[in-house]
């Protein structure tokens, strides 16, 4: 524990080293949550979805246009949780992710674990790592085992009439953190700990609310180019007017891949091909918010982006929903329990206080 307190924001390490110990889920789950960028151009059209200057929403456009454009649904899932609120006021959002993912079995290596399996898998997808080796998972018969890695995490992002905020972010391998900001005061817990309370320091409510927001845009990223969007219908979600689209998936992918993260861990997404992918997404006409996104895809992808990589199946499904608006939000309450930041000792520092300069330090 440091004196800024921000350690239990690294409680999403334990899972990630559970991953880590599956296969190839790690690189590509974090690469998915690493794409997410907060990107901002001009707006053509009158709805204000999140790109003109600020200033009070524009009236909303009679057909809503602009939502058959995958680049404009991008930006309005990368707008952060800070400007969500700002725009919707009080509310509750939860999301669930549910991840599976499984390495893919070419004919020559199901030729090559016939040499040392009498029962070899025939080519095609099958489930599961090896335990102990996720870099190594053809090797041989011991290598398939029968169920596919998995991951679901499920989080919660909620502000109340008083500004009050409570984030929480967990997932099916016992891990997580559960956070309540009040006016003065921030209690935070890692799952099964109790509250630490703390004043809240820097960047760390920012990274918290990253962390308990998900509007499901770095998956959304990795499959834009596949991206097929209907014309918008009218709907109502938490009592608000919205537009709807439609997605589905397109054969070839529209033109070059859309903008995000580069580098090493995002090489793969060059390589990516969509085999499945549908959904729906349900924007506030006014606001130019998420209320609710349903997206079910399937993709096929190296682990590392280069030709000779093994190639592994992830199929994510994410749902996001705005359950609560306005006056319906519940009011927020700090923690009944809770305790101090643990002190870390400081010897060294401690002593020079006592001696209060009558050693002199070194020149």
């Amino acid at each position: 524990m440091d004196d800024h307190g921000n350690r239990p924001l690294r409680c999403q390490a334990p899972a990630r080293r559970a991953l880590r110990g599956s296969g190839p889920a790690v690189g590509l789950t974090l690469a998915l949550a690493a794409g997410s960028l907060l990107a901002g151009c001009k707006k053509p059209g009158a709805e204000n979805f999140g790109l003109a200057p600020p200033g009070p929403p524009a009236t909303a456009a009679a057909s809503g246009v602009d939502l058959t454009r995958v680049d404009l649904l991008q930006q309005l899932l990368n707008l952060s949780h800070a400007e969500v609120t700002a725009r919707l006021g009080p509310h509750r959002i939860e999301s669930q992710t549910r991840w599976s993912i499984t390495p893919v079995v070419t004919a020559t290596t199901a030729s090559g674990a016939a040499a040392s399996s009498a029962a070899s898998p025939p080519p095609g997808v099958r489930p599961g790592f090896r335990e102990g080796s996720p870099a190594q998972p053809y090797d041989g018969g011991a290598a398939w085992e029968s169920v596919a890695t998995t991951l679901e995490e499920t989080r919660l992002a909620a502000v109340d009439a008083a500004g009050r905020l409570q984030l929480a972010s967990m997932n099916d391998h016992g891990t997580g953190v559960d956070a309540v900001l009040d006016q003065n005061f921030l209690y935070l817990r890692m799952r099964y700990a109790p509250y630490i309370r703390y004043k809240p320091e820097a960047e760390q409510v920012t990274r918290l609310r990253a962390l308990a927001y998900e509007p499901g845009a770095a998956l959304l990223e990795a499959v834009a180019p596949y991206i097929r969007l209907s014309a918008p219908t009218e709907a109502t979600a938490a009592g608000r007017a919205a537009w709807q689209v439609t997605l589905s998936r397109q054969d070839a992918p529209a033109g070059g891949r859309a903008r995000g993260a580069s580098g090493p861990l995002s090489a793969w997404r060059a390589a990516a091909a969509v085999e499945l992918l549908d959904g729906t997404v349900t924007v506030d006409r006014q606001k130019g918010t998420l209320l609710a996104l349903q997206l079910h895809t399937r993709f096929i992808a190296p682990r590392d982006g280069s030709a000779a990589a093994e190639r592994v199946q992830v199929e994510a499904e994410h749902q996001v929903q705005v359950v609560a608006l306005g006056a319906s939000v519940p009011a927020i309450a700090a923690p009944a329990e809770w305790i101090d930041p643990p002190a870390r000792p400081r010897p060294m520092l401690d002593r020079q206080e006592l001696l209060n300069g009558l050693v002199p330090g070194r020149p």
